[in-house]
């Protein structure tokens, strides 16, 4: 997956959007992964594609048959769209690698040039794993992991993923792999500036 990124920036220039939204509705959309696919083959549906250690739900958006539709994708890996800000609070800051562009907001893509350490910036990495707000499987709410990873404080309705010993295994934009402390990773004041393109820590954003 981290040789595929490298592949899919050093062709195109920029990285791809979190999610592309082709409808107002949200209803169809092109994700991250897809955009990956012709330089790794495997289905996000295919458990494979994932760390064996996880356990929690598979699923593409409104991939879960007779229940409400999710407008994420489900798993294990998560992507840096957003940077240190809270993906749902609106503020277009611009700090990750690529928010959802939807109908009615389309920002401009982030290019190579605009991370500035690819060395230390977060790309994509095993996501935290939390109570889905997508309806019920099985009469239980689906702990799942999302397909975009934030930067923000921990709450009850979400558990680290410590699938090798008490890491996170996390991707850089340079292709580097590293294994870090849940604790640390999702912590601005330790993490805050590889989170972002500028290398700034912005704490403007912790909340």
């Amino acid at each position: 997956m981290s040789l595929a990124l490298k592949m899919y920036v050093d062709d195109a220039r920029a990285y791809p959007f979190c999610a592309y939204f082709t409808t107002d509705l949200g209803s169809t959309e092109i994700e991250w992964v897809d955009l990956l696919r012709p330089y790794y083959s495997p289905a996000w549906t295919n458990r494979a594609y994932h760390c064996p250690a996880y356990r929690g739900h598979v699923a593409r958006p409104s991939g879960i048959p007779g229940q409400a539709a999710s407008y994420i994708s489900l798993g294990s890996y998560g992507y840096n769209a957003f940077g240190t800000v809270d993906g749902d609070s609106g503020h277009h800051l611009y700090l990750g690698l690529g928010e959802a562009s939807s109908v009615d907001y389309r920002p401009s893509l982030i290019s190579e040039a605009q991370v500035l350490m690819p060395g230390d910036m977060i790309a994509f990495g095993e996501s935290r794993v939390f109570l889905a707000d997508v309806g019920t499987f099985n009469g239980e709410l689906l702990w799942s992991g999302s397909d975009y990873l934030t930067c923000r404080s921990s709450a009850a309705t979400i558990r680290y993923p410590l699938w090798h010993g008490r890491n996170c295994n996390v991707v850089f934009c340079d292709g580097h792999v590293e294994g870090m402390p849940p604790p640390i990773l999702f912590n601005p004041t330790n993490t805050a500036v590889r989170w972002n393109n500028d290398h700034q820590p912005h704490p403007e954003t912790w909340y």
